[in-house]
């Protein structure tokens, strides 16, 4: 879905005659970059979140 949105975007500046086209492409950008953040920090706290197992130790 957020790909989508940003392709959505990107499609909109394309169509854009405008000198603000540079300035628009630049904050999809910012924009892209900070979803990805966004995500990296959600796989982070899902991990965070989740128990860990407890490792069995073996005698020898």
């Amino acid at each position: 879905m957020k790909s989508k949105k940003l392709a959505d975007l990107r499609v909109a500046v394309g169509m854009e005659d405008s000198d603000d086209k540079e300035v628009l492409e630049e904050a999809i950008a910012t924009i892209h970059h900070l979803a990805d953040e966004i995500s990296q920090l959600e796989t982070h706290i899902r991990l965070l979140d989740t128990p860990k197992r407890k490792r069995r130790r073996f005698w020898l």
